[in-house]
């Protein structure tokens, strides 16, 4: 079996900007909400797309939520994170440094990257795939 890091890489490299790419989801909060309002409209939703088996829900409300938390002053974050488990902070910071790096078509080409793999990846894997 792979390593954890040849299943990302294979993974996000099988496919091309021809392959067939469905539409992306839309942020789920509004702009003019409060951090803490969109941290959580984005946390239920990504919980939701878990709960249903939506795998490219997932990944996209991981996304947002990652990018969320990415964008959002210190004192802000401190504040949202307490919302979450650290298995969502840390799988969402990464999905959104890996699709903002590979780009976020691939998020709706990819079949077998999953919260769980991205979360299990090592410290150093994960930084090869950003970097």
């Amino acid at each position: 079996m792979a390593n954890l890091y040849e299943t990302v890489i294979t993974e996000l490299s099988s496919y091309n900007n021809n392959d067939q790419i469905s539409s992306p989801i839309n942020v789920p909060y509004e702009p003019l909400q409060d951090y803490q309002a969109q941290t959580a409209v984005t946390y239920q939703c990504l919980l939701q797309s878990n709960r249903t088996g939506n795998q490219k829900a997932l990944l996209w409300h991981a996304y947002y939520l990652g990018e969320l938390l990415e964008m959002m002053p210190p004192e802000q974050r401190a504040l949202c994170v307490k919302q979450l488990t650290r298995y969502y902070v840390t799988s969402a910071v990464r999905i959104y440094y890996i699709f903002r790096k590979w780009g976020t078509t691939k998020i709706s080409q990819t079949k077998k990257l999953k919260l769980p793999v991205i979360y299990k990846l090592k410290v150093k894997d994960y930084r090869r795939v950003v970097n």
